[in-house]
This record gives C-alpha cells, structure tokens and sequence, in this order.
C-alpha cells in the first residue's frame, strides 16, 4: 500500500525558483559566502522535520515571505533571502504529504492531465476495499503527524516526523529516486507548502542565484511583513 506514496509523486513547475532563509547574528553584517546559509551540519543539534541531529536537509519554499516566518522572524531581525533556480529546466520529483488538503483548502487543482489522487489510488489497488481502508487511515496518520505543530524547544516531537521522512526518502519511481518531500507549511498557515530535498538533490537540481539581505521592521496581518529600507544589498 505504501508503494502508492512513490508511484504519484509531483514535481514543480519547469525554470521555478525557491527560497530559502536564514537570520543573521548580532555580530554578523553580512555572509561571507553562500555555504552560510546552507544547512551546516555543526549547527545541528536538535532534531527537525525531515533530519535528524547533524543531518543536513535543505528546507525551502516557493514563495519568498514562508522562509522568514519558518525560521520565526521577529522585528527587528536581519535576514539572507537565498534564491535558488533550477539548472537547465530541472525540477525535482517529491513524494506529497497533505498537498491535496492543500490544493483542496485553496481551491486549485493540481496541474497536468492526471486524475485526482484518490481515483489514482484507487486504480492502483485495484478498487480492493479493505486495502483503501487501510491505505487511507495510513495516509491519514502520516499527513496528521508530519505536519503537526511542534511547540519551540520540544524537538522529541519530530522523531516520527523523521522517521516518516527517512522512509520516503528512500522511496523511487520508475525512472530514479525521489529527491524529496513537499509538505504545507505551518509557520504560513497552509498558505505554501515547503520543500525538504537532501543535499545531493538540491547541489544536483539547483544553483544559488541571489541574495537579499532583509531586516524585518513589522509583522504585519495575513503573513506579510514590513521591511526597513534603509538596509539593503
């Protein structure tokens, strides 16, 4: 039943970018390069959605504001804004978790000439209605608990969330392996969803860009944030 997770998998749409951000140090003007806004394996002490301690995974979205409030931006911050574009048209293959909630709580359907997952799966195995059931309360459990709000400084609540992610990761199509997982972010109220790709993808399917440095002067309603214009580039 849980081939099913590799056998839809979606990707992004061909020459998108993606974002991803960090907060700068009190002492720290500016980066002194682009590794210092990757995940540093030094740095990982806790565990995190999709790694484990000293694990590097690349966290990204696709929109530019989601970063700044996944890593919990307050007034008065200074922030790198990375953004990463796919090499020569490449888009990488994710395996969804609570995407279609996503898409449903927005009201978009997923592009592509495809049916709706779940006729999809049903098709896949073979309309047999003990193994729907089953596959459902899977499905069910593995969206509710990857997504969960983990309340600041309780990392033990993401051990299954990392098990969960391990498991997909190892996860391939026909053609070759998944390189990673989309999901709906929580810090931006399943407005978005995040990317979770692992290392080698992410160097393998994207290339940094540019860069923004950003200092944070408001939070403002419905995500949005005010910007200082006095710091820049």
């Amino acid at each position: 039943m849980l081939r099913a997770y590799g056998c839809y998998t979606k990707s992004i749409r061909q020459g998108a970018s993606l974002f991803r951000a960090m907060r700068h140090n009190a002492n720290e003007e500016r980066f002194v390069n682009v590794s210092r806004i990757y995940p540093d394996p030094t740095f990982l002490t806790t565990l995190g959605r999709a790694n484990r301690e000293g694990q590097p995974i690349f966290y990204l979205s696709g929109d530019k504001v989601i970063p700044c409030h996944e890593i919990k931006a307050k007034a008065g911050d200074v922030i790198t804004l990375l953004e990463c574009r796919p090499r020569d048209g490449a888009s990488p293959i994710l395996v969804p978790i609570g995407i279609d909630a996503l898409l449903r709580k927005r009201g978009v359907r997923a592009a592509g000439e495809f049916s709706e997952n779940p006729i999809r799966i049903e098709e896949l195995l073979d309309h047999d209605a003990e193994c729907l059931e089953k596959y459902w309360l899977i499905d069910e459990f593995i969206t509710s608990e990857f997504v969960k709000d983990v309340p600041e400084g309780q990392p033990h609540q993401y051990k299954t969330t990392v098990s969960i992610a391990e498991l997909l990761f190892g996860f391939a199509t026909e053609v070759k392996p998944v390189d990673g997982l989309a999901y709906p972010s929580i810090a931006g109220l399943w407005t978005h969803a995040n990317i979770a790709l692992t290392p080698g993808s992410s160097h393998r399917i994207y290339k940094p860009a540019t860069c923004q440095r950003l200092k944070i002067r408001e939070l403002l309603d419905d995500l949005h944030l005010s910007l200082d214009p006095s710091v820049g580039l």
